[in-house]
């Protein structure tokens, strides 16, 4: 009896091993066949792992993974949930689930599974894979409106990572687009100080402060980066500063003449671009219905532009054409509903003289 007990135990663990190693070969060729993108046959493999080790969880993961991969994706939600059951903080698995709540609209549930994967448990390159799901989990937020949450979550990807200025470079250009201007700004003058030489970072502090309307302090960054990597859309930029600055009558070191020589072409300008809105055709009245007494206006305007420029009382001429400008510009959202010559400098330099 010592013997046959002695006989079944050895037969038992080898039956044991050769199950284990049978579910391996599987196992392994399953990740191959994934890896590959042939996911039926992967699938096929997987299953056969699992007959041999149920209770593997690498094994349940990586089939549920394959199922998502497949387009398979109720029974892969089916394993998943069951896998998040017995692991609630496994991050791999909540990564999944958010994938597949977001592919079915479920956003609030998907935020919810990519947070808990963010500070869940990572098997592997836990710092990589944390930065890479918080990004997905911004690019949700960005599809689903929540502006207020990618600032947070940008922010704490910020503060939490630790991220090298590559990554920070990156992080500025998505403040950009959810319109924190200010804290991209900061975060370029950072960047400056770290990696100067990078035409990228310089375009970035440009952008921030041409978003703000500070087309003065925009100009400097825009002629950095282009003279560290010459770039189309850059050039349009600083073109486009320097057409503001050109126009703008309080710009710093003018003269009163200068000033009112300026003040008279802006309004010239000014008045051209409203009434292009009016009559785009140059002929009878097309545009609109006038609101209250914007014709006075424009009579007036006419009036003044074709006055000379006076040799006396420059001030009291620059301030008047200065006040026609913004009463004229006070008409521009009623009368330009449908502008098809845009006219980029002067709404920037309006814009910021506004503020």
């Amino acid at each position: 009896m010592a013997a046959l007990f002695i006989l079944t135990q050895l037969y038992a663990g080898y039956f044991h091993q050769e199950r284990a190693r049978l579910a391996g070969k599987h196992f392994s060729q399953a990740s191959l066949l994934a890896d590959a993108g042939d996911y039926a046959l992967a699938i096929e493999q997987y299953r056969d792992a699992l007959s041999y080790d149920r209770a593997n969880l690498e094994y349940q993961l990586g089939f549920a993974e394959a199922l998502y991969d497949s387009g398979g994706y109720q029974e892969a939600g089916f394993r998943l949930g069951q896998l998040r059951a017995s692991d609630p903080t496994n991050a791999v698995v909540n990564r999944l689930l958010a994938l597949l709540a977001q592919r079915f609209g479920r956003a609030n549930e998907a935020i919810g599974h990519y947070r808990t994967a963010v500070y869940g448990r990572w098997p592997a390159d836990p710092e990589q894979n944390r930065i890479r799901t918080r990004f997905e989990l911004i690019e949700l937020l960005e599809a689903d409106g929540r502006n207020g949450a990618v600032i947070g979550e940008l922010a704490t990807l910020l503060e939490e990572e630790r991220p090298d200025d590559s990554l920070r470079k990156l992080i500025g250009f998505r403040l950009l687009e959810a319109k924190a201007d200010e804290a991209a700004e900061r975060l370029f003058e950072e960047l400056t100080q770290t990696i100067p030489k990078d035409a990228g970072v310089w375009e970035g502090l440009g952008r921030a402060r041409l978003d703000r309307g500070d087309y003065r302090s925009a100009l400097p960054a825009f002629e950095r980066s282009l003279a560290i990597e010459d770039d189309e859309e850059v050039g349009r930029l600083r073109a486009l500063c320097r057409g503001a600055r050109d126009l703008d009558p309080n710009a710093p070191r003018l003269g009163l003449r200068r000033r009112l020589e300026r003040s008279q072409a802006l309004l010239k300008r000014t008045f051209a671009y409203l009434d292009y809105c009016v009559n785009p055709f140059g002929e009878a009245f097309v545009g609109p219905p006038a609101p209250g007494s914007y014709f006075e206006l424009f009579e007036a305007a006419r009036d003044q532009l074709g006055q000379r420029l006076p040799r006396r009382d420059q001030e009291q001429a620059l301030e008047a054409n200065l006040e026609m400008v913004h009463g004229l510009w006070d008409y521009r959202n009623s009368l330009c509903t449908n502008v098809w010559n845009e006219d980029p400098a002067l709404l920037l330099l309006l814009g910021e003289t506004a503020r």
